[in-house]
């Protein structure tokens, strides 16, 4: 472990990278595999997406670039649940991306290689779901239902069911196999369709998951069909939602706890340096899914009082959450209005204090905001963006809560993934890190201390969906103020947005009592051009210009195109004198090399008339303009007379 970031060689960490990381066996299996980091004293951070970044997805260009943010040499392991990434182009990317960086992988669920896998025998376990049916109740008449059609995973199921029939040489009928795509609405159909189809019911309807099971069971109870007196219906994975069901479903699960003490068992021998475990090395550990024998099959007997302390809390939990929904709600109907994201981040605190979040950061890259906390506008018009699919360099922590107090403006890399790092890793046991998007551009990340007591991970998910929402609102509103302030051709202030935004300069240099500095600047011989060579090309030419200024400015210049030929540079500094002469000279420098690379017949050149006063109450900003555009004209003309650069 590198000691320059985390201070501490004792100090073990694990990233944990997931998607949809709100759904509940996403949530069951981060709970407990936390738990069992801090009795092992491993601080776990979890990169996590909020879509599933399958094939077809729109959002996952941004959203998949949360596991490009950390630096994989800073983490002891690494571990994937590969299941949860619907796209696995994704998940053999991270894997690869870690394992150059010499650090080991451990996959569960899904098989990679060169990684340590810890997967499950399908096939194994829902034989003895099937061989159940037939051996304790003695069916002979089956229906099944399967997931998607050629999906591996479903094919698997069908053919040990179809195994186990064989074996007690038991016909089947290819027809009496539904699609129900391993969730709710397919499965209802399907159901349907089987009860205008047949005369009578099979004896036993097997799912390949507990979903469809459930889905099924409610349905056949429309048709008033009783589970398990009239029909048979088992499932199969072992679902959060099962235990809420009456009657409970007979079904395999694999043992959660058996699976995070496995894993902290690899983690061990990685951290022993046990050769075998190097990175690199494909290890396989198949798991067994365990039967368990519920109420659908009629063996355990089941009143609907056994799920009511569930259904109960359930219930209170949704009240809870449905009231965090509303103050969410409140949030973003405050805050949507808005345009620049300082306001934004300074009405925050009123909602965040209604809030259980310990420890909670929101992050921007760095090029997203300017240093008043305002959309860039290199960010609009959004065609106009650097490589917007990832982060940058050097971040922005626009607001951090913790234990009530805030923060604002901390700058930090993203090596370091937070502010203050060195007192996080110490002080904490996990940390989210949940992607901020929109459409295909990386806004940033928030960063949550998670205390599974105190906020439900449903209570996360809509403040990050809430926040987003906000932020896309504040994109549009800058985007539409932009059309009016922003010159289309080079993206510099127009004349109106300089007269709104040079307010920030005046303002400066009359608080901290500094010179205002204003610099005109007419092109030379940008008539001529339009003239021989046409206006497209004259375009061209002030797109250049425009860009070689962009290149010398600092975020807080206002630089404007005032129209034409003409532009203004404004800022305010104490080393003005220093700065006028740097951006003078830069400017020159990048036309001279233009210039002599430029297969042309013409050459850029320009005029420049500088003019720096301490802002008094008898100057005016028309009074720096028209000084400075006298020297500009003074130079101008003796370029007309000697020398054209």
């Amino acid at each position: 472990m590198n000691k320059k970031l985390y201070g501490d060689k004792d100090i073990r960490v694990i990233a944990l990278c997931m998607t949809k990381f709100y759904d509940k066996e996403q949530e069951r299996f981060a709970h407990a595999f936390i738990e069992e980091s801090k009795k092992n004293n491993v601080k776990v951070f979890v990169f996590a997406s909020m879509s599933e970044l399958s094939v077809n997805e729109k959002i996952p260009v941004a959203e998949e670039k949360i596991f490009s943010l950390f630096c994989p040499e800073e983490f002891d392991a690494v571990v994937i649940m590969t299941e949860t990434f619907k796209n696995k182009k994704i998940a053999r990317e991270l894997a690869d991306r870690v394992l150059a960086s010499n650090v080991p992988v451990i996959s569960f669920m899904s098989k990679l290689e060169r990684c340590i896998n810890i997967t499950f025998s399908f096939g194994d376990s829902f034989e003895k779901i099937v061989r159940h049916v037939v051996e304790e109740h003695h069916v002979t008449n089956f229906h099944f239902l399967a997931g998607f059609e050629n999906n591996p995973f479903s094919q698997v199921r069908i053919d040990s069911f179809k195994k186990v029939l064989a074996e007690y040489h038991i016909p089947f009928d290819d027809q009496n196999i539904g699609y129900g795509d391993f969730w709710e609405a397919p499965t209802r159909k399907v159901i349907q369709n089987w009860i205008r189809r047949d005369k009578t019911l099979p004896e036993a309807i097997v799912c390949a998951n507990d979903a469809m099971a459930i889905a099924a069971i409610r349905e056949l109870k429309k048709f008033n069909i009783k589970v398990p007196d009239d029909i048979i219906v088992t499932g199969f994975d072992g679902i959060d939602l099962e235990r809420y069901i009456v009657p409970r479903l007979t079904t395999a699960e694999y043992d959660l706890q058996e699976v995070i003490q496995l894993i902290f068992h690899e983690f061990d021998q990685i951290i022993q340096k046990n050769p075998d475990y190097s990175p690199g090395r494909t290890i396989e550990h198949i798991m067994d899914f365990e039967m368990r024998v519920g109420g659908s099959c009629g063996c355990v007997y089941q009143t609907g009082s056994d799920a009511n302390e569930k259904i109960i809390d359930m219930v209170e939990q949704q009240t809870l959450e449905q009231g965090f929904d509303h103050e969410m709600y409140e949030m973003t109907l405050s805050l949507n209005n808005l345009a620049d994201i300082h306001t934004i981040i300074e009405k925050l605190p009123d909602y965040l204090k209604t809030t259980d979040f310990k420890n909670i950061w929101i992050c921007f890259n760095d090029d997203i905001l300017t240093d008043q906390m305002d959309f860039s506008y290199r960010m609009i018009p959004s065609h106009r963006l650097r490589d917007v699919s990832g982060y940058s360099d050097y971040l922005l922590c626009a607001l951090h809560k913790s234990h009530g107090e805030y923060q604002e403006g901390l700058k930090f890399s993203r090596r370091s993934l937070l502010p203050n790092f060195q007192k996080v890793i110490h002080d904490s046991d996990c940390i989210y890190f949940i992607p901020l998007n929109f459409h295909s551009t990386t806004l940033g990340y928030i960063a949550v201390e998670r205390d599974f007591e105190a906020i439900s991970i449903q209570n996360l998910q809509s403040f990050i969906r809430s926040i987003n929402q906000v932020l896309e609102n504040a994109r549009n509103h800058s985007e539409k103020e932009n059309l009016y302030t922003r010159d289309s051709l080079t993206t510099l202030y127009n004349r109106r947005g300089f007269y709104k935004y040079v307010n920030l300069c005046l303002d400066y240099a009359v608080d901290k009592d500094v010179p205002l500095t204003i610099i005109s600047v007419d092109m030379d011989g940008l008539k001529q051009i339009n003239d021989q060579y046409g206006h497209m090309e004259g375009d061209f030419v002030i797109r250049m210009f425009s860009g070689f200024m962009l290149a010398v400015a600092a975020p807080e210049d206002v630089l404007s195109r005032f129209g034409g030929d003409e532009f203004i540079f404004a800022f305010a500094s104490e080393d003005t004198a220093e700065k006028s002469k740097k951006i003078m000279n830069s400017i020159k420098r990048k036309m001279d090399d233009f210039n002599y690379s430029n297969e042309k017949d013409y050459k850029i050149g320009a005029s420049f008339g500088i003019f720096t006063s301490k802002v008094t109450n008898e100057t005016t900003l028309d009074y720096f303009i028209k000084n400075a555009d006298e020297k500009m004209y003074h130079e101008k003309a003796n370029h007309k007379k000697g020398t054209l650069l």
